[in-house]
């Protein structure tokens, strides 16, 4: 081999984690328009949380505005765990156990075939991750509510209907209510993923006007 051209053929050899270096361009093209995106979607939230720092600062009150972004953080960090779990454990579940009869598409004779069933399971938890974090933050924005909860206070008058402090409509009820919110719309979210998934897997089959649900879906 020409001693000239060792340094390509090295360079050409080189892998990174198992990928030839042929395809780390695309590899590193999508990494750097990701972070770019992120970057992009970062500045007015960077913008908007320098000014409110300088407002409180200027009247004295960084410990209002450190308890507001703390609950925030807090309230959206935990709310996206729960809701990664919720999904991926529900994802996984109804992806368990071998298709029989998985369903296989290709383009044309020259271009592989593609499993749709096994790029579902591989999706689960690319898929759960983007929508837990949709979900951390619109919960983060119910911070009030939970500070509200954390801090009732009753108001020593009871409500003459059903005896309860007047004090649990102004900060447990509204608490109770997001929490209900929160599960309910995960379910939603949850039962229009895994439905397409029981209708790939064949555990639902649709036959006309009736359709016959597999022990495996019920």
């Amino acid at each position: 081999m020409d001693a000239g051209r060792l340094p390509c053929y090295l360079w050409n050899m080189t892998s990174i984690k198992g990928l030839p270096q042929m395809k780390r361009g695309p590899l590193v093209l999508a990494v750097v328009v990701v972070f770019l995106i992120v970057g992009v979607m970062s500045v007015p939230a960077a913008v908007r949380l320098a000014a409110d720092w300088y407002w409180f600062s200027s009247l004295g009150y960084q410990s209002v505005f450190l308890t507001t972004l703390w609950t925030k953080v807090l309230l959206g960090v935990g709310a996206a765990l729960f809701a990664f779990g919720f999904f991926y454990v529900n994802l996984r579940f109804a992806q368990r156990g071998v298709v029989p009869d998985p369903v296989v598409v290709s383009i044309n004779a020259k271009t592989p075939k593609v499993d749709i069933t096994r790029l579902l399971r591989l999706l689960a938890l690319p898929v759960s991750g983007f929508l837990a974090l949709l979900v951390g933050v619109s919960a983060s924005s119910a911070w009030l509510v939970l500070l509200q909860f954390l801090n009732r206070t009753p108001f020593g008058v009871s409500d003459p209907a059903f005896g309860r402090d007047v004090g649990y409509y102004f900060f447990t009820l509204p608490g109770i209510s997001a929490a209900i919110a929160l599960i309910l719309s995960l379910t939603v979210l949850t039962l229009f993923m895994v439905a397409p998934l029981y209708l790939v897997r064949g555990d639902v089959v649709l036959r006309g006007r009736s359709m016959t649900i597999e022990p495996s879906a019920e």
